[in-house]
Order: structure tokens, then C-alpha cells, then sequence
């Protein structure tokens, strides 16, 4: 049907641009047809004939266009694989297809090395003569028409990866048929102006490309997606609707004069894939001055599935993906594939003609999705039972276990989103030794210089949500990562938490005193942070492999040090690591009195944190460099770092403040021969060490033990209780 369609348009609209290119020029849709028919020649001269697979691996452009079509005209099938795919996903998916033929640009050609497969190296065409020149014959005579057969493969489609491996779902002339019908109702004609949003390799244009045809728009081309040239062609051809992604209007509604144009020809804003953030609705609703119609589908699904009504209320279009669209069915259904009351989370399956005939060359991943003509979407939803609207509640396989309760991540999300200083969010698990898994709130702030705290979000959570499925930790970060469709990519983020989850807990076997169990860890975060290429995660594990080897100092120790202040300097560009190797330099110079060094590290360390705003870490620094300041006896100056110690402390915790402060307060009054007080700050200082299971640092333990020893036998004077009462008494911190 699709060689159909192309002849049709190319006789119906032939002197119409079919393709308009971001290189200024364009294709007509008789040019589009001949060169369609030349090109199948040239594939036939390569050998591809009916049931051949055809590898496309090329930017979104011209060239990939006709030679789908090319392709289909003989019979054969079309793979298309995303050009941001990495080489060794590129491979992976070669490895699926087994193809006759690849044809790939010379970039992604290079990326995927040496392959056992035919492969075409082509470069892109720079006109309409020139398009996919490598296989034209000039001058070729149409190719035969096929024979009808409806379950002819025509495209396979992979999948954004999210299970980690590839799979591709193949449709055939049926189900290219039904995506037209049930998109268009078969419509010809009337297609002005048009943009693709997505990759050519995406379902969203390989089995939408037949109707595309048929409407005769033109369609302008971006080889990859960009909020500025994309928002100049929907203001010059005052394009009817704005159509993408929810990350892409997004980046839309960013532009800084967005709000400048004269939008009164949109009449609607259509996005597909899942549900979009309510904050982003509102948004491009107010800035378009139109309705946004949520359109949630997949691939497997053929890109039709459940969709919001462009006159729907704020509650479906706010916060659902809405109804099955025409021609399709829903149902919740549990574990066993039994339909669920309405209210009930399950997993949403689906029934329609544009459902894919299965994932190509896997029969097992076929048989486990499709059951009895139904599709298993793997998302996780409710029907609200009062007013039939679907929800989605996040993926089968992104639930965590806490503690024997099922979380769902997008339910809680869906929640969180409404707090005005949340942009984006994802939650994800992370191990914990009590609970198995607790959810951290991963976080792209509206304000980055005021980021919510996790008591902000559990206070907003518990209103509306169990106990079990609040967050128990947060992340702050500038973007979500994303994977080659543009969807979150959980996997990552899941994958960060567990290499921090052995971090936070080297960081508690330091603590207790543990530093063969903290290097173990420590080493095993450093490893999975490298795997992920991660600067935090790295940057942190080097952080705790230099604390453990400050703790043994030795010949040994001390190079092992220094390596990983070397790695630390460096790690990820970034300003804060080079903070944290100059206070890790700067303990080591301490340790073995270089105190002229030391206090030149740490005066490099406090600048540089001052620079970047982190008021935790002046206030180490400012503890650090009191101890060097009363071991060259300027005891003034100690006071005063203590004091501004003591005040960031107590502005960020109040009355529970850490207890290391109080070894500085020890050493300074033994210093000015108060030794009785100095023992009396020495016992409260350990006794808030002991209750909270913790242990000094060693840099930090060996001046207390100094204070303790040169005060042997003298009776200690009663101090208050806490860290912050020492601080008043002793003129370092302002009372209440």
C-alpha cells in the first residue's frame, strides 16, 4: 500500500514539495516517485529482492526516504535504527535483523566498526538529482507491482531500549493500512505544511509515512530536532498545529521570545508519547493560546493508542493520557492477565489493527507480548472508575519494593510534579540493607539557587500518598538524562543510585571505624561511577578512598593518596572536585606538620568554595584552618574562622550541629591554658560522637587525643550539653 500511495501522490500533487530540506532545497512528489523507482532498480542490481531486510542508517533526511520507499517496491523490508544510536547498540540490533543489505551515512558507518553484513557507505544527497545517488539507475522503468498481501512485512521499528536489549516490532500492509485509517479516516488531500518531530526511524514515521503521502503537505526536514529553526517554521508557514514531544515543547516554551509571536493560526497542540508534566500544559496552552491533546502510544502499539480530547477538563488533560481513541480497546489487567477492577493499578493492555505482528526474529519476546490479539504495553495504569480516564502509574518493570509495599514510580511523581520548584522529576530505587529498595526523588529544579528539600516534597507527598511511597532521599540535578527516544532514562538513573547507594555506604563504615569495608565499597562505587561515566559518582568515591587512606597513613596509603588526588583534580572538569582535592591535599599536609602547606591548602579550598556558593564547605574549611591557625598560635584568627564555622552550622541545622567543631573549641581553650574546659568539651564532644554512632575523622581525632593527654589528671570543668551551648559559652555563636 505504501508504493500505491507514493504513485498516487506523486500523480495527484506532482509539482508540490513533498520534502523541504534545512539545506534549502526540497523534492517534488513526482521526483520523490521516479527517484523512488530508479533507486529500486539499483537495490535490485545489489541483489535485494521480496523478504529482504534493508538496514537504513542515515541522519533523518531525503535519502532515507527514498530508499523506503525504494525498498518497499521490491518487496523487502525496511530497518530503520536511530542515528543517535552508540555503536555498540547500533551492532546489538544488526545482530537482531541478520540483513541482506546496510546502509549507513559514513559516521555511523565508522561507529559501527567491522560488521559480517553487506554494507553500502553513502553520502547524502545534495538536491533532488543527487538523492541516495549511490544505488539510482537513471532512467529505470518502474518495478512491477506486487501481488496484494496484507501481511507483507514492509518496517521494523526498534524499541528505545528500555529493557536493555533491542527489539525490533515489524508491521505489515495491514497494519500500515489500519495506522492511515485510524489516523486520517483515509483521507487525501489537505496537508499544508508539516514537520517530523521524531527520527525517521521512529514509529512515528515509518508507519505514519503512507498518510503523510497521501495528505500532500510538505514537509520540512530537520536532520536533528531544534527548538529555534522548528519555532521560525511554525511561524513562517503558520503551520495549524504544534506537534513533538513533551521534552521538545518544552524547549519551545524556553526560547526567550517565544511569547512575541503571533500564534493565532494553531489550533491545537498535539503530543505524543506518554503523559506530560501538568506545568507544561498549562504553559503551552497559555503561550499557544490552544488545546493540548496528550496522544499515548508506543511502539509495539504502532503509534496509536489512548488520547486526551482537545475539549477535554482540566483533570484529563492535566493529569491523564485520556481515553482509547477510536478503534482501539483498553484494559487494566493483574499479573495473570485478568481483567482488574476499575481504580485498581494493573498493567494496560491494548487492542487495535495498527498493533505490531511482533518483534522480528524473537518468538519467545512475541508469544510474552502479544496475547490472544492483545498487547501487553508494560505500563503500569488505573482507569479512574468515575470518569473512565486512564493514568499511567509507571512501568512493570520500574516498580520498587520497600519494605514489602509496592511503589509505583509515576504515582508519585504525578504528585511531586505539583510543586512549583519541581521543573522535572524521576524516582527511582535504591538498595538500602533495611527496607531492600527506597525511592530518591531525582530533581531538575524551576530555581536552581532554590532547589525544593526532601522535607518539602514528603510534606507535599503524605497529603495525598502512603507512607511507604514517599521519597526517602534526594537529588538535585540540571537535566534528566535521556536515551535515544528521548525518554527518561531510568536506567541510568537507577544504575547512578546503586553505585552511590555503595558510597553512602562506605561513608557509614568509615564512620564506625570500618575502613577495610569502606575502601571495599568505596572501590566498588568508584568502578560502577567509571561504567557510567558519572563525574559525581566518581567524584565522590575518589572522596571516600582518600578519607580511608588518610586514616592509614603509611608509605603505602600515602601513594594510594596521591593518585586519587590526582584523578580527583581532574574528575569531570569540574570546580567542586578541584575544592575537594585541595582539603584532601591539605589534610595530608596537616597530618605529617607541613602546616605552611596546609594552610595554604585550605586557604585555596575556602576561596574556591566562597566562588561557588557551598556554605557546607567553608564551614569545614573555616574548622580546618582554625586547628593550623592555634598550632602557629594565632589564636585570634582561629576564633574568628570558629565563629563563622559555627554560624553556617547553625543556619543550616539549628541546635543539631555536627560535633566535629567542638574538637577545634578543645584545642583553642587548652591552647589559652584553659585545660580543665578543653577536657569538659573533649567528653561532650565524644559523647555526641558515641550517640550517633559515629567516629572523628583521623585528621581530626589525633588533636583531640592531644587535648586528652596533655590534660591528664586535671579535672574537667562541666560544659553544657550540646554542641551548639559550647558554642555560645565560649563566644561562638550568638544566643537565641
Amino acid at each position: 500500500m505504501l508504493t500505491g500511495i507514493a504513485r498516487r501522490a506523486a500523480i495527484e500533487f506532482a509539482d508540490v514539495d513533498a520534502f523541504v530540506t534545512e539545506h534549502g532545497w526540497s523534492i517534488t512528489y513526482a521526483e520523490l516517485d521516479r527517484a523512488a523507482d530508479e533507486v529500486a532498480a539499483g537495490l535490485a542490481d545489489h541483489g535485494i529482492g521480496s523478504g529482504d531486510v534493508v538496514v537504513l542508517a542515515t541522519p533523518s533526511n531525503v535519502d532515507y526516504v527514498v530508499v523506503y520507499l525504494a525498498a518497499a517496491r521490491l518487496g523487502a523490508i525496511t530497518a530503520g535504527l536511530n542515528p543517535r544510536f552508540t555503536g555498540a547498540e547500533l551492532r546489538a540490533c544488526l545482530a537482531v535483523l541478520d540483513p541482506d543489505l546496510v546502509v549507513a551515512s559514513p559516521p555511523l558507518a565508522e561507529a559501527m566498526g567491522p560488521i559480517d553484513h553487506p554494507i553500502a557507505v553513502v553520502q547524502p544527497g545534495t538536491d533532488a538529482a543527487s538523492v541516495a545517488a549511490r544505488f539510482r539507475v537513471r532512467g529505470a522503468p518502474p518495478a512491477p507491482d506486487l501481488d496484494p498481501d496484507p501481511e507483507r512485512p514492509v518496517c521494523i521499528c526498534f524499541t528505545s531500549g528500555s529493557t536493555g536489549q533491542p527489539r525490533g516490532g515489524w508491521y505489515a500492509e495491514r497494519q500500515l493500512q489500519a495506522i492511515a485509517d485510524l489516523d486520517t479516516g483515509g483521507a487525501w488531500g489537505g496537508g499544508g505544511h508539516g514537520l517530523s518531530s521524531v527520527q525517521m526511524a521512529h514509529v512515528g514515521f515509518m508507519t505514519k509515512l503512507p498518510w503523510m503521502l497521501a495528505s500532500g503537505r510538505t514537509t520540512h526536514l530537520l536532520e536533528r530536532w531544534s527548538a529555534r529553526p522548528i519555532l521560525d517554521l511554525i511561524v513562517e508557514h503558520e503551520m495549524p498545529a504544534v506537534t513533538g514531544l513533551a521534552p521538545q515543547i518544552a524547549l519551545l516554551l524556553a526560547l526567550p521570545d517565544i511569547g512575541g509571536h503571533d500564534f493565532d493560526h494553531v489550533r491545537a497542540i498535539v503530543v505524543g508519547g506518554a503523559a506530560s508534566p501538568p506545568a507544561l500544559v498549562e504553559e503551552a496552552r497559555r503561550v499557544f493560546g490552544a488545546p493540548y491533546s496528550i496522544r499515548y502510544s508506543s511502539t509495539e502499539s504502532g503509534g496509536i493508542g489512548l488520547g486526551t480530547a482537545l475539549d477535554a477538563d482540566d483533570d484529563e488533560t492535566l493529569h491523564s493520557i485520556g481515553r482509547p481513541r477510536p478503534g482501539v480497546d483498553a484494559e487494566i489487567r493483574d499479573e495473570d492477565g485478568e481483567r482488574v477492577p476499575d481504580g485498581e493499578i494493573g498493567e494496560l493492555w491494548l487492542r487495535s489493527p495498527a498493533v505490531m505482528s511482533g518483534y522480528w526474529n524473537d518468538p519467545a519476546g512475541t508469544a510474552e507480548t502479544l496475547v490472544d490479539g492483545w498487547l501487553r504495553t508494560g505500563d503500569l495504569a488505573v482507569c479512574d472508575p468515575a470518569s473512565g480516564v486512564f493514568r499511567l502509574r509507571g512501568r512493570v518493570k520500574e516498580m520498587f519494593i520497600r519494605g514489602g509495599y509496592n511503589v509505583y514510580p509515576m504515582e508519585v511523581e504525578a504528585v511531586l510534579l505539583d510543586h512549583p520548584a519541581v521543573a522535572a522529576i524521576a524516582v527511582v530505587p535504591r538498595p538500602d540493607d533495611v527496607m531492600g529498595e527506597v525511592g530518591v526523588a531525582v530533581v531538575v529544579p524551576t530555581d536552581p539557587a532554590d532547589p525544593p528539600t526532601l522535607d518539602d516534597l514528603r510534606a507535599l507527598a503524605a497529603e495525598t500518598l502512603a507512607h511507604h511511597k514517599l521519597p526517602e532521599a534526594i537529588r538535585i540535578v540540571g537535566e534528566l538524562p535521556r536515551n535515544a527516544s528521548d525518554k527518561v532514562d531510568r536506567r541510568r538513573l537507577a544504575a547512578i543510585e546503586a553505585a552511590l547507594a555503595r558510597y553512602e555506604q562506605g561513608v557509614v563504615a568509615f564512620r564506625a571505624g570500618d575502613n577495610e569495608r569502606c575502601r571495599r565499597l568505596t572501590t566498588e562505587s568508584l568502578e560502577l561511577g567509571r561504567q557510567l561515566d558519572d563525574e559525581e559518582t566518581v567524584g565522590r568515591a575518589l572522596t571516600g578512598l582518600c578519607r580511608a587512606a588518610l586514616r592509614d597513613v603509611d608509605g603505602t596509603a600515602i601513594g594510594e593518596l596521591t593518585a586519587a588526588l590526582d584523578e580527583l583534580a581532574t574528575a569531570g572538569g569540574d570546580d567542586w572536585w578541584r575544592v575537594v582535592s585541595f582539603h584532601m591535599r591539605a589534610e595530608l599536609a596537616r597530618m605529617i606538620g607541613e602546616l605552611d602547606t596546609a594552610s595554604d591548602l585550605y586557604g585555596e579550598s575556602l576561596r574556591l568554595s566562597e566562588q561557588l556558593g557551598s556554605d557546607n564547605m567553608v564551614a569545614a574549611e573555616c574548622f580546618n584552618t582554625s586547628l593550623v591557625r592555634i598550632e602557629q598560635g594565632r589564636l585570634d584568627e582561629a576564633r574568628r574562622l570558629l565563629g563563622r564555622h559555627f554560624t553556617i552550622r547553625a543556619a543550616h541545622d539549628g541546635d543539631d550541629l555536627d560535633p566535629t567543631g567542638l574538637i577545634a573549641v578543645a584545642v583553642l581553650l587548652a591552647a589559652e591554658d584553659r585545660l580543665g574546659e578543653a577536657l569538659g568539651v573533649a567528653e561532650v564532644c565524644r559523647a555526641v560522637f558515641a550517640a550517633r554512632g559515629e567516629i572523628p575523622d583521623p585528621a581530626d581525632a589525633a588533636p583531640l587525643e592531644g587535648v586528652e593527654a596533655l590534660g591528664a589528671g586535671t579535672r574537667p570543668v562541666a560544659q553544657p550539653p550540646t554542641v551548639a551551648g559550647i558554642a555560645r559559652d565560649h563566644g561562638l555563636l550568638a544566643g537565641d
